[in-house]
């Protein structure tokens, strides 16, 4: 996660949605942005700045202009 950061220059500005995400991987880094990650089996919230939708990635219902980059299994994606 922090290779990512320093790579796409994430601040605490961007908005990110981790596919298939939890928290977890956000809690190695400093910077804090706001994420929204999605998945289908996992709910529990710990970190302020992460929030976990219970959603099958298929199907989101988000509007598409809520966020800047995409993270898919590691894999980034900009919006």
């Amino acid at each position: 996660m922090r290779k990512f950061t320093e790579t796409f220059d994430i601040n605490d500005n961007h908005k990110i949605v981790d596919l298939g995400g939890c928290e977890t991987n956000w809690a190695y880094i400093d910077e804090k942005p706001s994420v929204l990650a999605i998945n289908i089996d996992y709910d529990e919230e710990i970190i302020d700045n992460v929030e976990i939708k219970r959603m099958d990635a298929r199907k989101l219902t988000m509007p598409s202009d809520s966020i800047e980059i995409g993270l898919f299994r590691i894999c980034p994606a900009f919006f």
